[in-house]
């Protein structure tokens, strides 16, 4: 293996050679020329990445581009003061693409390679330090001490830099950089943060932007705008890092840099800048990131079951209630805008846009007032203007369109327990019904891979992704592509090349749809941020939650005959040792795809084990969102009981009843340890709900099928078998039985009512309470004699069946005393 001599620098980029995860290179951001394999030129400062197949993954090929601005006055990464740098950078791309001095990494994880670095050269060089072979120990500490106390943003002296730019504004030397919009003035904030030698994503974020308006206002009598308050004209780094202190996991990832830089260097691949000294050398890579990071369980510990399925059931009324007249609107004022406008920008009179305003509120009378009353009111635009008023709460047609593809996205994704990029890259035809009728969704890889990554859904899925399927269909024609969630706008004018899809940045979307709808606040008046990346948890949310909170029709009616028992234990199944024979499955079929390449002389784009690898750690992950809504459900409606804001009866309510007062008295004794005569309520609450969460890995409180029942069987728990009645009737009606967990089949009301597993919560209360309501209308209305006995007998049993479960709990009740 040949070492590459860095020290000539740029040129030395060309011993590479043709790289194929370079597909194509440009000299210049502002170059409209390509060039493809096998002309592409390392030393051109765009780059076209690509370690995924375009077949299987959306926007596979990434742009990757080392015009970074790294220092105050608009210095660039490129430019020739930091030509050290620029080497550096493109090494490390290149290193992290191939793989042969260290692990090889994702096109998506390269970018963030890149921009830690910069973020590294913007830091070293507001110290004053031009080469990284002068920082030692002793700055690496300080730079992890920013961090940690700071986050990114505390790397440069971002106050510094705003009040010097203040100043020579005050001065008469410079002036704060706008443009104009239709006769209107804006702030240009990529101007501003060129200047500043800061990414603009950053600048935007809270405590850097609250610094400028200051500075802005103090030194203008009328501070411009910022356009759209989120589009600036352009300049937004994609995938910027964030401002706020770091996670675990995100700080990681900014220590494998450091990693990375050192290991270059001692390879000799850095000659030109080589880091002299082990960054990890005292403290280890992920103690340091322990130091500087918050855990990632911080962020993600709050489940929020009422918010979550509001907005499941929101997301539900829009496909279900929505989807077909807001896509007649769309296909009409389209049809309007070709008529009217004439399809084109260009000599639109204000006449013709009036008329095309009119015709489109017609269109949206007709379709959209005539279906639902809840219907949120549409405007005829396609999108708002820089003079849309801030009191008008009508939703554009582009917007509206975004809310519908959104609800499409939290419902699949929701249901599927899939991520975020799963969920981007899926493909036309990627459900399928099997030969007993059931429906599944997979990201569609090859046909004779795609039971790889499947899972059981239900068929309203199947008729959402139909319906996405629906509203990209224009874009797929028009470009050839499966995916469905690449969407263009409605109002694309032909032949345009910019802004020619809908804005689908789902991490806004869903919040804005949010708002949109109505989700509840928090009970203590907040309003909940959702996270795209919890979308996986929502499944484990319905699952456990899905009966406890009213007004949820539209959810209902979605999942209407949908049993969720067969999506929980594949998604569970996962946790039960069913890996190895999964790793099987999946080695023999990348095995045999990788000969087919091999055969056909075409590169493989991953080593099979990289792919059996990221296939089961991706089921391994979708399993444990479920077991963290699984223990959050457990602690959670402990605490009710404790709280007294519930009260389940039944026999294995009295056992919750009796545990939970032993592990309360166990929390008293403990705070009363060293003298305290008494100990405060919330202490106990505090150290109760410690104890919970540990206990609630091996304790179960499974939802039953039906609703009338919570069932607290721990699998595997002989004498738990031994006391199942739904086991015992299966053993009496099929002899021996082999089961190490109850079965639902034989969990009817009488069962679960007398059974020592069964816990009768409020929402089970209220279905046997409606269950036995309905009986009793048969009973005294039965279309026959047979008929009303049937529904006596079976009134007088479920009630029987309640009374012994409310027997059961009597003394018992609040325990926090």
């Amino acid at each position: 293996m040949q070492v590459i001599d860095a020290s000539a620098g740029e040129p030395a980029l060309s011993a590479y050679g043709d790289l194929w995860y370079v597909v194509a290179t440009r000299p210049s951001r502002a170059s409209k020329v390509k060039f493809e394999r096998p002309f592409t030129d390392l030393s051109h400062n765009v780059w076209y990445i690509q370690t995924e197949d375009p077949e299987k993954v959306v926007d596979a090929i990434k742009e990757v581009h080392f015009e970074h601005v790294v220092a105050e006055g608009g210095s660039r990464l490129c430019d020739p003061r930091f030509s050290r740098d620029l080497v550096t950078a493109k090494i490390l791309v290149v290193e992290s693409l191939r793989g042969h001095y260290m692990r090889p990494v994702s096109a998506d994880v390269v970018l963030d390679r890149l921009l830690h670095f910069t973020w590294n050269v913007r830091w070293r060089n507001a110290l004053g330090i031009t080469r990284m072979s002068y920082i030692n120990a002793a700055l690496f500490d300080q730079h992890c001490e920013l961090i940690e106390n700071e986050g990114v943003q505390g790397l440069v002296p971002i106050a510094d830099r705003i009040s010097r730019m203040e100043a020579e504004v005050r001065q008469g030397t410079a002036a704060w950089p706008t443009y104009r919009i239709h006769q209107k003035t804006f702030l240009d904030m990529t101007a501003v943060a060129d200047e500043l030698g800061m990414p603009v994503a950053m600048l935007r974020r809270t405590r850097p932007r609250s610094l400028l308006m200051a500075a802005i206002s103090r030194t203008s009598a009328q501070s411009p705008p910022i356009a759209g308050d989120n589009d600036d004209g352009g300049g937004n780094e994609p995938g910027e890092l964030s401002a706020e202190k770091l996670t675990y996991t995100s700080a990681l990832r900014r220590l494998h840099v450091w990693k990375a830089l050192y290991e270059l260097s001692t390879f000799g691949l850095l000659h030109h800048d080589p880091l002299g000294f082990d960054p990890f050398a005292e403290v280890d890579m992920s103690a340091r990131a322990r130091q500087i990071g918050t855990t990632d369980e911080a962020r993600t510990d709050n489940i929020e079951p009422e918010q979550w399925l509001a907005l499941m059931d929101g997301a539900a009324r829009w496909v279900l209630d929505y989807g077909e007249p807001l896509l007649k609107i769309i296909e009409e004022s389209k049809e309007l805008n070709t008529s009217i406008l004439g399809g084109t920008s260009k000599g639109r009179s204000r006449s013709r846009v009036v008329e095309f305003k009119g015709r489109v509120q017609h269109v949206i009378d007709k379709y959209w007032r005539s279906s639902k009353s809840t219907l949120p009111p549409l405007a005829p635009v396609w999108r708002r203007s820089n003079t849309w008023m801030e009191e008008d709460e009508r939703i554009p047609l582009d917007l509206a369109l975004t809310l519908l593809v959104t609800a499409c996205f939290i419902l699949i994704g929701g249901l599927s327990a899939r991520r975020k990029s799963e969920m981007r890259s899926l493909q036309v035809d990627c459900t399928w019904q099997d030969a007993f009728g059931n429906w599944w969704l997979s990201c569609y890889i090859l046909k004779t891979l795609r039971d790889i990554d499947k899972i059981p859904v239900p068929a309203s899925v199947a008729a959402a992704v139909r319906l996405m399927e629906t509203i990209s269909a224009p874009t797929r024609r028009e470009t050839g592509k499966r995916w469905i969630f690449k969407v263009s706008r409605p109002a694309k004018l032909p032949g345009s090349v910019n802004r020619t899809n809908l804005e689908l940045d789902f991490s806004e979307s869903i919040n804005v749809f949010a708002r949109i709808i109505g989700v509840p606040s928090l009970p203590n008046g907040t309003t909940f941020h959702f996270a795209i990346h919890q979308l996986r948890r929502a499944f484990g949310i319905y699952y456990y939650h899905g009966n406890r909170f009213g007004n949820l029709d539209a959810l209902s009616r979605f999942l209407r005959h949908f049993d969720p028992e067969m999506t929980r234990k594949y998604i569970t199944g996962v946790m039960q040792g069913a890996f190895l024979s999964m790793a099987e499955a999946i080695k023999a079929r990348l095995k045999s795809r990788a000969n087919a390449l091999n055969k056909a002389k075409l590169p493989d784009h991953a080593t099979t084990e990289k792919q059996i690898d990221k296939a089961l750690r991706e089921l391994s992950q979708r399993a444990q969102a479920f077991e963290e809504v699984r223990q959050d459900a457990y602690v959670t409606r402990t605490l009710d009981v404790f709280d007294g804001a519930e009260s389940p009866i039944g026999l294995g309510a009295a056992r919750l009843y009796d545990d939970l007062e032993r592990m309360a008295t166990h929390a008293r004794t403990r705070i009363t340890i060293g003298g305290r005569s008494n100990a405060p309520p919330d202490e106990v609450r505090a150290s109760l709900a410690a104890d919970l969460k540990r206990v609630a890995r091996t304790r179960h409180r499974e939802p039953v099928p039906g609703g009338h029942a919570h069932c607290a069987f721990e699998p595997g728990n002989s004498e738990h078998i031994a006391d199942a009645r739904c086991l015992r009737e299966k053993c009496a009606r099929l002899g021996s039985i082999s089961d190490d967990s109850p079965d639902y089949a034989f969990a009817t009301v009488d069962n679960c009512t007398t059974c020592v597993h069964g816990i009768l919560f409020s929402e089970n209360q209220r279905v046997l309470n409606e269950r036995t309501a309905r009986l009793a209308v048969v009973a005294a209305t039965g279309s026959s004699q047979e008929v009303s006995r049937a529904a006596d007998l079976k009134f007088k049993s479920i009630k029987a069946g309640v009374a012994a479960a409310r027997l059961a709990v009597s003394g018992k009740g609040r325990l926090d005393g």
